[in-house]
């Protein structure tokens, strides 16, 4: 792997300050949907994107602020918040959805407690307010970005009787509030579909089932970060170079002709977003989420990445598959979040 990672680095600090590659169709398609999208439409995106995060989409290290009681039994913390994150996921994958949406749902979380609202601060004192918090955000992003009908009854049952649809709605409008609605803020892999469509027609890469590997293992690497409170105060843009950056060096190895694409899509993102591919704190993050990836004991495997089973009709309800995700006292105790926190 060290050998790889100087050949990208070579390559990349070559091509640094160097213009735009020829040879690059202007005309590129975005994400699985394969949505055409001018060049120049990608980079403004990308601009947008990063004034989002830098400014009103920015979260602060609420966890670590100077008095707060992070001694007190009821307080929450990283492991409080590592735990919601995975049942999120394990709800989300049990319902075949996207798991970006926990991404989006954690976001909002985390912001919302950022605020330091009265509310927010009732949250962050005291594990129940979180549990019933980090659901309500998760039914928030589900109901915002997946197709699925939803309904807050569904989201309170699985807490087996601790809270009521009426807790989730009037958390929810406490959340609405204290974000200003601002509900479409940049993710880690909203970054990632954008650095990756400026790279050429797959047809010019060599090796499609490479590239699909490279993105597939940055997809797994962002969704790691996700749990991690550690990420929280980080930009999602510099995640995702730093994911995408990590699996061209782990899988890339034996396909020069990859590694010089990828290099040159790195140095178009360094060009059009002013990120620093090769900053220290690029590699810094880069060598963050290789080890959370070689982790002995993974907290979650990575999914295929082949998302076309997800696909539902807008009016198939989610209720059907909440009840089938609990129809073993097993499965009950991991669809419960009340055994999270």
């Amino acid at each position: 792997q060290h050998s790889n990672i100087s050949v990208l680095h070579i390559l990349l600090s070559n091509m640094s300050n160097h213009k735009s590659a020829k040879g690059f169709n202007e005309a590129l398609k975005v994400g699985e949907d394969n949505i055409p999208m001018h060049r120049s439409e990608i980079t403004e995106r990308l601009k947008v994107m990063k004034k989002q995060e830098c400014t009103i989409y920015i979260i602060r290290d609420y966890l670590n602020l100077e008095g707060s009681p992070s001694d007190s039994q009821s307080h929450i913390d990283a492991l409080c918040r590592y735990r919601m994150a995975k049942w999120c996921y394990s709800l989300v994958d049990a319902l075949c959805l996207d798991r970006e949406t926990v991404s989006i749902a954690m976001s909002y979380l985390d912001r919302f407690i950022a605020t330091g609202s009265p509310r927010a601060g009732r949250v962050l004192k005291n594990r129940s307010e979180y549990q019933l918090a980090s659901m309500t955000a998760l039914y928030m992003a589900i109901k915002v970005f997946e197709p699925k009908i939803m309904d807050p009854r569904q989201f309170a049952d699985l807490s087996q009787g601790k809270y009521k649809s009426s807790d989730i709605i009037d958390m929810e409008s406490e959340i609405l509030f204290n974000l200003k609605w601002r509900l479409n803020g940049p993710t880690a892999a909203a970054f990632l579909v954008y650095f990756t469509a400026l790279l050429p027609p797959l047809e010019q890469c060599g090796n499609t089932t490479s590239y699909d590997a490279v993105v597939a293992n940055a997809t797994y690497q962002i969704e790691l970060s996700v749990t991690k409170y550690s990420f929280v105060t980080e930009r999602p843009s510099t995640i995702a170079i730093a994911a995408l950056m990590n699996s061209v060096e782990r899988l890339s190895a034996s396909d020069s002709n990859l590694i010089s694409k990828m290099a040159r899509m790195l140095n178009e993102v360094d060009l059009a977003t002013d990120i620093d591919v090769l900053s220290s704190n690029v590699n810094k993050i880069a060598q963050r989420l290789d080890k959370l990836q070689n982790e002995p004991s993974p907290i979650f495997q990575k999914r295929s990445n082949n998302y076309d089973d997800l696909t539902v009709k807008e009016d198939k309800s989610i209720y059907h598959d909440l009840k089938s995700s609990a129809n073993t006292q097993r499965s009950r105790a991991e669809a419960s979040p009340m055994t999270c926190v």
